[in-house]
């Protein structure tokens, strides 16, 4: 039995809409985020630097939870929003002495670095999985498909052009400044609000605890734990329903969902 779902809940399971994390989900983490990091990176050390130095470098990378050209798990990168990524950096910077001016507006650059990157092709994003093959068979069952992510509106649209498969989506829940960030679950909310979903109907699926809180504190019909994402994975078989090693295994080549291929409906 899983974490949460009773018997009962179990056996009268009924998800009508899929809200899927981006990155670390449906997007591969580590081939597309950690050039992304290096490229912001080196801008920042461009505008308040001047001159390469490897060590302040390294100590931004590591500021984020990116070590040793690693993602750690359930670090700051991987579960927070570009404003929290951007909060690190000043950290950094401050803690050396220079002077990066207010927060807000370091938090703008770092967005603003972030969007010129995207809308330049600077960075491929890297799909985690057969996207549009999986969103169309989602379709194909009729339900409702989201995304709720710590990304930038803009970024997230660009991603999602990028893949292919912006067409399949019926909402996209961001950090734009309207809604509160995940774990919070504001973002659930919405999605339930436009669609006229109870929040039971709704399965979550994401690759951080952040994400499996988001699933609990929205009262989730289900949480999906991605194995082979930024989390960790032990910690994500202890608080998901269910787990599975990819985007790929949501739904198989018959259109059965994961949770009808374990019973759970």
């Amino acid at each position: 039995m899983s974490p949460c779902l009773t018997e009962t809940e179990a056996a009268n399971l009924s998800i009508k809409g899929i809200l899927f994390d981006k990155d670390g989900t449906i997007l591969d983490f580590n081939s597309t985020w950690i050039p992304a990091a290096k490229l912001i990176i080196r801008k920042l050390l461009e505008e308040y630097s001047h001159a390469q130095d490897d060590d302040l470098e390294k100590a931004l990378m590591n500021s984020i939870g990116i070590v040793d050209g690693r993602i750690m798990p359930d670090c700051v990168y991987a579960s927070g929003t570009t404003g929290d990524v951007a909060e690190e950096f000043y950290k950094v910077f401050n803690s050396r002495g220079m002077d990066c001016g207010n927060r807000e507006e370091f938090r703008a650059k770092v967005v603003d670095i972030l969007s010129d990157i995207m809308d330049k092709d600077m960075v491929t994003p890297v799909p985690a999985g057969q996207l549009a093959d999986i969103f169309a068979a989602i379709k194909n069952r009729g339900l409702y498909i989201g995304i709720a992510t710590a990304d930038t509106e803009a970024s997230t649209k660009v991603c999602l052009e990028k893949l292919g498969v912006k067409e399949f989506f019926d909402f996209i829940g961001c950090d734009n400044g309207t809604y509160e960030s995940k774990p919070h679950p504001h973002i659930l909310q919405e999605f339930c609000r436009l669609y006229g979903l109870n929040p039971r109907e709704v399965a979550v699926v994401g690759d951080t605890m952040t994400d499996m809180k988001f699933a609990r504190q929205g009262n989730a019909g289900l949480a999906i734990g991605i194995l082979g994402g930024a989390g960790h994975p032990d910690k994500i078989r202890e608080n998901a329903d269910i787990v599975c090693q990819s985007v790929q295994d949501i739904i198989n080549e018959k259109g059965i969902f994961i949770w009808e291929d374990k019973g759970l409906s």
